[in-house]
């Protein structure tokens, strides 16, 4: 009997050994499987990651590139904008040269133009009728001892103040200068004469009658004559040497 049951007791044991090898094996498949699992997984990630790294690449490249022309296009864009203001300055400049020389012709023509001329402001005219302007007009040649004959005269409207203004117009400079020498004949009545002026002339002669104001309240002597003014005795021009 007892070497009976020592026949079972080995093979149990021979069965459990083989069962805990059995076990063993499984379990070591097992983290074969996991490690291989786990190595398949880091694989794949790397994959992605590599590929999501060529992609950054590739739009990384693209970014440059765009940027590269968007940049091209700045600097052409501002060459064109340089250039195109380099030429309307010039353009501008030009244009204005030309307007200069064209305010200065056209200020000579009336210059010209009004050269025989001179203007009556009085207090009262009647606008409406010519022969009683002309009528007026040839009395106050009268009054400062001018003979000569008018070419004209006819009323032109009022200044600032309401003074009737005439234009009166003579056949030569001379015969003008006549009237502008002998107008001091007429002080002490409300009859001016002045010359006939262009928008330039009447500004500087504006100019000129403002200083003269200034100056007589600083108890200074003056005169005032064309484009010049007098102070204690000593002529300032006043005149445009170009017209």
């Amino acid at each position: 009997m007892k070497n009976k049951n020592r026949v079972v007791q080995t093979a149990s044991g021979k069965d459990a050994d083989g069962d805990s090898k059995s076990m063993l094996s499984e379990i070591l498949k097992e983290i074969k499987d996991l490690k291989k699992q786990g190595e398949d997984f880091r694989t794949e990630i790397r994959n992605k990651i590599s590929g999501i790294n060529e992609k950054l690449e590739t739009v990384d490249e693209k970014v440059k590139t765009m940027q590269s022309a968007l940049e091209t296009n700045i600097k052409t864009l501002e060459s064109d904008v340089e250039r195109l203001t380099k030429e309307m300055d010039k353009k501008t400049a030009g244009l204005e040269h030309r307007i200069k020389y064209l305010e200065e012709m056209e200020e000579r023509r009336v210059k010209q133009e009004k050269k025989n001329n001179v203007i009556i402001k009085v207090k009262e005219t009647q606008p409406d009728n010519a022969d009683k302007t002309r009528e007026l007009t040839e009395n106050i040649m009268k009054q400062i001892g001018v003979s000569r004959k008018i070419v004209n005269s006819y009323f032109i409207g009022q200044d600032t103040k309401g003074w009737g203004l005439i234009k009166v117009q003579m056949s030569s400079f001379d015969e003008k200068m006549e009237i502008m020498r002998n107008k001091r004949k007429l002080r002490g009545q409300e009859i001016f004469i002045e010359n006939d002026m262009t928008r330039q002339e009447r500004e500087i002669q504006a100019a000129i009658r403002f200083r003269a104001k200034q100056e007589r309240e600083r108890g200074n002597s003056v005169r005032i004559g064309y484009q010049r003014l007098q102070i204690n005795g000593t002529w300032e021009n006043w005149g445009n040497p170009k017209n």
